[in-house]
């Protein structure tokens, strides 16, 4: 393996070791939000108010983490029209809304399956 390919693989490992702490650091500093068994919808935009005044590879590796986070199957199937969202303390800021539900239904597709529904449609639309 060349020198190239070895602090490739170092700097990727570090990468993951960083969102994984992220993660740790969500779940510990804000259990009624984040909780890995029971994922709940949470509030629109919440990283960036996680985030604010953090170093900047602070704020990737948190952005990694929620995203990690919230397309994880057992959130998309939580993410149902009418379900509350959560703040950082847990109380209901919103709901999830028809587009969002959607949205949330062909990521798990894709998660779970490795299908992409909106190609097949596509193929449909150009035999036409």
């Amino acid at each position: 393996m060349n020198e190239k390919a070895v602090l490739t693989k170092s700097k990727r490992q570090r990468n993951y070791e960083m969102i994984g702490e992220a993660l740790k650091w969500l779940c510990d500093r804000y259990p009624r939000c984040f909780n890995m068994e029971n994922r709940q919808p949470i509030k629109i935009g919440l990283g960036e108010e996680i985030a604010m005044g953090w170093p900047r590879e602070a704020r990737k590796a948190m952005r990694a983490a929620l995203q990690i986070y919230t397309t994880d199957p057992s959130y998309l199937a939580n993410c149902v029209v009418g379900k509350p969202r959560i703040d950082l303390d847990g109380n209901q800021v919103g709901i999830v809304e028809p587009n969002q539900a959607l949205f949330a239904a062909a990521l798990l597709t894709i998660r779970l399956t490795g299908q992409r529904p909106w190609k097949s449609h596509l193929a449909e639309t150009m035999k036409g």
